[in-house]
C-alpha cells in the first residue's frame, strides 16, 4: 500500500469523535473510553510532539498501541527506491515489497496520575504515526 492510503486507515481507526487538535495531530475519543492520536511530520527533520489528556476519569493502568510509517517502516516507495524504480518487476520482488510494506508496531503501558496521561511523541521526517490509548480493565 501507498502512505496516503495509511493515512485515510489511521483516520478511519481514530473515528470521527475529536476532541483536540495541533499543528501536527489530533485526539479523538471514542464510546469505549479509548483514545487516538493521529500524528503526521511532513517536514525533512524530527518532530516532537508532547501531549496530555486531562480530566480522565477512569484511574489505573493504559495500554498504548502504536502503528507507524516512515521512511524506515513501512513506506513502499522506500523500498521501491532500492530496486531503482524498475518498473519490471517479478513475482517475488511483488511480493517481497507488499509482505514489507506494512506499518511497525510498539506496545507499552502507561499509568494515569492525577487526571492526566502524557504522552511524548517522536515522529521522524514523513513519518504518519496512530496511537490508540486503552483502558485495561481490571479482573473483578
Amino acid at each position: 500500500f501507498k502512505p496516503a492510503w495509511y493515512a485515510i486507515y489511521f483516520a478511519k481507526k481514530a473515528g470521527r469523535n475529536v476532541i483536540g487538535k495541533g499543528e501536527h495531530y489530533y485526539i479523538s475519543g471514542n464510546r469505549d473510553g479509548s483514545f487516538c492520536i493521529v500524528c503526521t511530520n511532513r517536514e525533512e527533520s524530527e518532530l516532537h510532539i508532547g501531549i496530555t489528556l486531562e480530566n480522565i476519569q477512569e484511574p489505573g493502568e493504559y495500554v498504548v498501541s502504536e502503528e507507524f510509517v516512515n521512511e524506515q517502516n513501512g513506506s513502499i516507495l522506500n523500498e521501491w527506491e532500492k530496486m531503482e524504480y524498475d518498473k519490471n518487476l517479478s513475482y517475488e520482488e511483488i511480493a517481497y515489497l507488499k509482505r514489507i510494506s506494512v506499518p511497525a508496531r510498539k506496545k507499552y503501558y502507561v499509568k494515569m496520575e492525577e487526571g492526566k496521561l502524557k504522552q511524548d511523541i517522536i515522529l521522524q521526517a514523513n513519518e504518519m504515526r496512530l496511537v490508540v490509548i486503552r483502558k485495561i480493565e481490571e479482573d473483578k
